[in-house]
């Protein structure tokens, strides 16, 4: 039998939840790929670990049993992670994809000043992946674009960036050196993106200005950065985006993008992301270095 840590930590999530959908909210994936996860978990125990011949999810007798079994690997794990295998402390930091690179080296500079003998690991993610990992514990912090607060998850803004629409190059608004947010707003939007946490959509759709989901255009999602741009040039859509990500795509030939200021949207925030309950010397030893390095103190934002 060989089961995943992640998978415990779903089971434990739905134990807690007694429902599907918010414990799959909860460990941000889509309700499917949760349920898919509870079903392999089951087979490796070899009994079923939920009653679901009820209205409510109920835990069963095994189920019961795994609950401490499981809280003890989790929590074991936990402190494994937090030693390289020479024995050394390590802290895995997750890149999020668009972070500004010339934030990053300040940040990690002012870390190993202060902790030399501390193994700094490096892996990059997407924007959903970022909430997933943190959530997890595959890493224990990322840096990256997180426009809202995260429940469990403790958000340090460490900059904010401008919005920018990006749209294809023959849009109406393309040639504008600024838009305002009625200017763009009635654009078509691309689908959502359904393991996003709640509000996220909203950043990218303005949606949190507007009220409402917008039109979107008759496309499936496509998770990959690149095969959303090709359905603005090819549909007609927008997406906002932070000023960081969008410099190599404005006036882009290869795309057929480009990407007009929003003047009135509010910023998003570049954050350092960590689980809620990190207080370790070096979760908080990781903040510190990040505030110091952008010069924002303790109690600002």
């Amino acid at each position: 039998m060989v089961v995943e840590l992640r998978e415990l930590r779903y089971f434990l999530a739905l134990v807690e939840e007694l429902h599907f959908t918010r414990a799959a909210a909860r460990v941000y994936v889509t309700q499917p790929a949760f349920s898919r996860a509870i079903r392999k978990l089951e087979r490796e125990v070899g009994e079923p670990l939920f009653d679901r011949s009820t209205r409510q999810v109920g835990v069963t007798r095994r189920g019961a049993e795994l609950v401490p079994i499981a809280r003890d690997l989790l929590a074991r794990a936990e402190a494994m992670s937090r030693r390289a295998p020479e024995g050394r402390h390590r802290v895995r930091v997750a890149l999020c994809t668009g972070a500004p690179a010339t934030l990053l080296p300040g940040v990690f500079d002012a870390f190993k000043r202060e902790h030399p003998e501390v193994a700094l690991e490096f892996r990059e993610v997407d924007t959903v992946e970022q909430v997933r990992a943190v959530a997890d514990g595959e890493v224990d912090a990322c840096l990256g674009l997180m426009p809202v607060e995260v429940a469990g998850q403790r958000r340090t803004v460490l900059a904010l960036e401008p919005r920018v629409a990006l749209v294809a190059a023959d849009d109406p608004i393309a040639d504008a050196p600024s838009v305002t947010v009625a200017d763009v707003i009635d654009h078509a939007w691309l689908p959502a993106d359904p393991a996003e946490p709640p509000g996220w959509d909203a950043f990218f759709c303005l949606s949190d200005v507007r009220g409402d989901p917008g039109r979107r255009v008759a496309a499936p999602f496509d998770p990959s950065f690149l095969g959303q741009i090709r359905h603005l040039a090819t549909l007609g859509a927008a997406l906002i985006v932070p000023a960081s990500v969008a410099v190599p795509l404005h006036d882009s030939p290869r795309w057929g993008t480009t990407t007009v200021p929003v003047a009135d949207a509010s910023p998003g925030s570049l954050t350092l992301l960590q689980r809620e309950d990190d207080d370790g010397e070096l979760a908080v030893a990781l903040r510190s270095a990040a505030r110091a390095a952008v010069g924002v103190g303790p109690g600002e934002r």
